[in-house]
C-alpha cells in the first residue's frame, strides 16, 4: 500500500493564503497514472452507472447495482489505497481527475471499497461511486463522498467502462480527503532572530516516527548534539475551544517568498505551557522528519513537503505549536516562510443504517432482523449465520459484521 502523500496545494500570494484544493483538508492519498491501457487487473462485471443523481454522499441511503453484461473490464485492482488514520469514522471526498491524452476511448469509472476489494464481486465492501463516468476530454473531475470507518483501509478502483478493448492511454489522478475543519492556522517567517532558543531539539528519524493520536505525549528523544536551536516560543499558542477531547492533525510546510533550502525547520506541539529549556516537557507530538522547501509555489504539493502528525488535545487546553531550527547556531542562517495548520475531523454520525443486512434487495425479519439481533448479542463467525439462508452478496459473518459496524454503528 502506498504511503499517504500530498496534503493540499497552497499558494502564498503576498500575505494571502489561497487554497487550490479548497479549505484546509489534507489529501491522504493521491496518485497519477500515465497509462490506463495497462491496468493490472480485470473484473467480469462492472458497476451500473446511475448518473449524477446516483453519486454517493455521506449519510444518504445507498443501493448500488451491477451492469448485467458479462465481459472483461480492466481495473487498477487493489493497487491504490490508503488508511483512515483517525480513531473515528470520517466522511471522505474522493476525486478522479482526467489530465492529458484522454479520448473517446478513455472512458473510465472509479469507486471506493473498504476494508478490501474483490474483483469477483464489485458490490462487496463498496462504499461509494460518482454515478458518472469520464467523457472524452481532458481536465475533468468527478467526485463523491463516502464514510470510512475508524482506522479502516480503503481501496480506490479505477476501471474501464467498455469490455474487451483497453482504454486509450490517459493520464489521470485519484485522491481522497477527509472532511476537516481548521481550528488554527498561521503563516509566518522564521527569521535570524527567533523568539527563543533551545539547548537541544527533538530527534528526527523518519516520517513513520511522527506522532499519532495513539502515541500522544511520547517523546522521540532529544538530538544528540547540544547547542542553540532557534524556536518560535509561545508565538503560535491557541486554545482548544471544543468541550471534548479531539484527535487533531498538525500540518507543517515550507512556502516560497522567501524560501529556504529545506530540512532546516521542524514542528512540535505542547499543551499547557512550553519550556525552551526542556523540549520534552508537556510535549503533545512532533513530526518525524523536517519538510523540504518547495522550488516554487506549486511544488508545495511534493511528497517531502509538508509533513504532518496527529495528537489528542484536551477540551479547553492551551496548545502551543513550536517551530524550531534543526541546526545549532544563533542567529539562524536562513529565513523561511512556513505554514502551520491544525485541523479537526468534522463530526460524522455514519451512513444511514441499511436493514438489508445481506444485501439481497429485501428486508426480512427472519433474515436481516435475526442477523442484527445476533450481532448485538455478540455472535460472530458461523454462529452469526447458522440456519439463515443468505441470498445477497454479504453471505458470511466476515462480510456482514463490517457492514453493520460501518453503516449501523454496531459495537
Amino acid at each position: 500500500m502506498k504511503a499517504a502523500i500530498l496534503f493540499f496545494v497552497s499558494l502564498l500570494i503576498g500575505s494571502d493564503l489561497v487554497y487550490a484544493q479548497g479549505g484546509a483538508a489534507p489529501i491522504y492519498f493521491q496518485t497519477v497514472s500515465g497509462s490506463a491501457s495497462t491496468f493490472p487487473a480485470t473484473q467480469t462485471l462492472r458497476l451500473n452507472r446511475g448518473g449524477a443523481i446516483a453519486a454517493t454522499t455521506c449519510g444518504a441511503p445507498y443501493s448500488p447495482s451491477l451492469l448485467q453484461t458479462v465481459g472483461t473490464y480492466l481495473t487498477t485492482g487493489s493497487t491504490l489505497g490508503f488508511t483512515n488514520p483517525f480513531p473515528q469514522a470520517l466522511c471522505h471526498e474522493f476525486k478522479l481527475s482526467l489530465l492529458t491524452g484522454c479520448t473517446t476511448n478513455s472512458l473510465l469509472y472509479f469507486a471506493a471499497y473498504s476494508p478490501s476489494y474483490d474483483p469477483a464481486n464489485p458490490l462487496l465492501n463498496l462504499i461509494g461511486e460518482p454515478g458518472l463516468s469520464s467523457l472524452s476530454v481532458d481536465n475533468q473531475t468527478f467526485r463523491f463522498t463516502a464514510p470510512v470507518a475508524a482506522n479502516s483501509p480503503v481501496v480506490i478502483v479505477v476501471s474501464s467502462i467498455t469490455s474487451g478493448a483497453p482504454p486509450t492511454p490517459c493520464t489521470f489522478a485519484v485522491s481522497a480527503s477527509p472532511i476537516m475543519a481548521t481550528i488554527y492556522q498561521a503563516v509566518s517567517v522564521f527569521t535570524g532572530t527567533p523568539q527563543s532558543t533551545q539547548p537541544n531539539r527533538l530527534q528526527l528519524s523518519a516520517d513513520s516516527a511522527s506522532t499519532t493520536c495513539a502515541t500522544t505525549g511520547v517523546s522521540p528523544g532529544l538530538f544528540g548534539t547540544a547547542g542553540n536551536y532557534g524556536a518560535t516560543g509561545n508565538l503560535h499558542a491557541f486554545r482548544n475551544l471544543s468541550t471534548e477531547s479531539q484527535c487533531v492533525e498538525f500540518t507543517f510546510g515550507l512556502l516560497p517568498n522567501p524560501a529556504c533550502s529545506g530540512g532546516t525547520l521542524t514542528l512540535a506541539a505542547y499543551t499547557g505551557s512550553y519550556s525552551a529549556a526542556n523540549p520534552e516537557l508537556n510535549l503533545l507530538g512532533a513530526i518525524g522528519m523536517s519538510p523540504m522547501a518547495p522550488a516554487s509555489a506549486t511544488s508545495y504539493q511534493n511528497t517531502t513537503n509538508p509533513k504532518r502528525f496527529t495528537a489528542t488535545i484536551a477540551p479547553g487546553a492551551i496548545i502551543i505549536p513550536v517551530v524550531s531550527s534543526t541546526s545549532s547556531g544563533n542567529p539562524v542562517s536562513e529565513t523561511c516562510t512556513y505554514m502551520i495548520n491544525v485541523s479537526a475531523p468534522v463530526a460524522f454520525v455514519g451512513a444511514l443504517c441499511s436493514l438489508d443486512v445481506d444485501g439481497d434487495g429485501t428486508v426480512s425479519a427472519l433474515v436481516d432482523g435475526l442477523l442484527i439481533t445476533r450481532a448485538l448479542l455478540g455472535f460472530t463467525g458461523a454462529s452469526l449465520t447458522n440456519g439463515v439462508t443468505l441470498a445477497g452478496p454479504r453471505n458470511t459473518a466476515e462480510k456482514i459484521l463490517p457492514h453493520l459496524k460501518t453503516s449501523c454503528r454496531l459495537p
